[in-house]
């Protein structure tokens, strides 16, 4: 019986390189309920090797002397998954798949919806482009056949209208479809009314609005990293709604690990639809973090538009936006490792050769896993790994301020190059801590390094104010948002 359920196992596994997606009930619920049987049985074992034990005999029967080559492939088989459940599992639990169903999506045996069927736009949210006069909105329904956005400045007259792009991907199981479409010819502190949808069967949305920044003031942008769909990420989207309500911040930041979906990708869809009251009326800019790694971040590159998208699809881009020169990297691989491509090196030394001190005298730089920490094993050898890319690519370019996350803290840095105090070094900022369901870190070592400025281990966000003349940044607790746990002036250089 166990070489049979094994065996079932190895053909779920096989279909995955032939099966195109389809939406097939009896198809999805016969893989339900063989999974929930192999899931039920591989929790029970014991043992790994009793299993091994059992299923080799079972080989042998199944295979007498004269089948010694069948036997010996029967052998190995079981030798290499058997020990694939446990970990599986084990890796689900912690990822909150619902088992049966995300594996049989994963292998496409059923597909997930992004949506329900009446068509009307969800998950819409806004990103900015170099060129102020622009603004891309990005949203998702469950089919479609074009894709518009009408906007203006009154919400009786949305007298603008342009065609949208229509994209899909179908790694997961997932089925949906994005929409982006770009409004053009926007003034500077100008308030503009804008709706989405398929015009041609009138299904549109709410009338959302957002303001051009206002660069005569102060723009501030809110620093998340690490921020999930479920409950964990509560306080700090509160948080968040109340600022942009009260239009105290003008854009965000999410310096990777976005919903924390690990592949199952209707917890991406509950991610965006959560943070669309922030998302929908100022930008929402992102990096690719580890938990987007899944199908060779196929749900991060799809589901955002980011300046450069045809080019580098979200990966890495810059971008500008008044006083401040933003250059946004990808620190992933594929397989979950930490490191920085030679033709992303390559980009960020061709982007800082470039910057114009006089346009933009700030230089920001942000992705997600961080170069300069003292709470994690991160903080030894992979961090070391990727100063050791770009450090002095950095220093030497005199980047004032690097945004992190990855590790589920705050830390904050003095000016620092090369582990030593250094004026002329970067501030380099951790912060991913915004509230995920592996929770955040500490305590801290008492054995802080120098460098190490300042530690917090609450859940939160920060806050990142440019002016003309210097960056303010405060951190605060996702439960109170009255005092600043963290705060330092960064000055423009001279």
């Amino acid at each position: 019986m166990l070489l049979f359920q094994l065996l079932i196992l190895l053909s779920i596994i096989l279909v995955i390189t032939c099966l195109k997606p389809i939406d097939d009930t009896s198809k999805c619920v016969t893989c339900q309920s063989t999974v929930s049987e192999w899931q039920n049985n591989w929790s029970n074992q014991t043992t790994i090797d009793a299993t091994i034990d059992a299923l080799k005999e079972e080989c042998k029967e199944k295979y007498k002397i004269k089948d010694i080559l069948k036997r010996k492939l029967c052998d190995e088989v079981v030798n290499v998954l058997v020990q694939i459940p446990p970990s599986l599992l084990d890796g689900m639990n912690s990822l909150a798949w619902p088992i049966p169903q995300a594996l049989c999506a994963t292998i496409r045996q059923c597909e997930l919806f992004c949506c329900d069927d009446n068509n009307l736009p969800e998950q819409i949210h806004l990103s900015a482009e170099t060129d102020k006069t622009k603004m891309t909105v990005t949203w998702t329904t469950l089919n479609a056949n074009s894709s518009y956005v009408k906007w203006g400045t009154s919400s009786d007259l949305l007298n603008n209208i342009e065609i949208g792009t229509i994209d899909t991907y179908t790694a997961s199981g997932w089925r949906g479809s994005i929409h982006s479409a770009v409004m053009i010819g926007l003034k500077d502190k100008t308030t503009y009314y804008y709706q989405v949808g398929n015009g041609d069967d009138n299904k549109w949305s709410d009338i959302f609005t957002f303001s051009t920044f206002d660069y005569s003031n102060s723009i501030n942008y809110a620093i998340i990293g690490d921020m999930a769909y479920d409950q964990y990420s509560d306080n700090t989207v509160k948080s968040l709604i109340n600022l942009v309500n009260n239009n105290k911040i003008q854009a965000v930041i999410h310096s990777g690990d976005i919903s924390y979906a690990d592949g199952y990708d209707p917890h991406f869809d509950d991610f965006l639809n959560k943070i669309q009251p922030i998302a929908s009326k100022i930008p929402y800019m992102a990096s690719p973090g580890n938990h987007e790694f899944w199908d060779i971040f196929a749900a991060y590159k799809h589901r955002f538009r980011m300046p450069l998208f045809k080019l580098t699809q979200n990966m890495y881009y810059n971008w500008i936006n008044g006083p401040a020169h933003f250059i946004s990297l990808n620190s992933e691989t594929a397989i979950d490792t930490a490191d920085f491509h030679e033709l992303e090196i390559e980009y960020l030394k061709k982007v800082l050769s470039n910057v114009d001190r006089s346009v933009t005298p700030f230089v920001i730089v942000h992705f997600h896993r961080p170069m300069y920490c003292s709470n994690d094993d991160e903080c030894l050898t992979k961090a070391t790994k990727l100063k050791n890319k770009i450090e002095d690519i950095l220093f030497e370019n005199n980047v004032d301020l690097v945004i992190c996350g990855h590790v589920h803290v705050y830390e904050r840095t003095l000016n620092v190059y090369n582990n030593t105090i250094n004026s002329a070094g970067p501030v380099y900022i951790v912060q991913g801590g915004s509230g995920n369901r592996e929770g955040n870190k500490g305590p801290y070592p008492t054995d802080l390094p120098e460098w190490s400025a300042n530690q917090q281990i609450v859940v939160g966000y920060g806050i990142l104010s440019i002016s003309n003349e210097y960056m303010d940044f405060s951190f605060f607790d996702s439960n109170n948002q009255d005092v600043a746990l963290d705060y330092v002036r960064i000055n423009k250089r001279n």
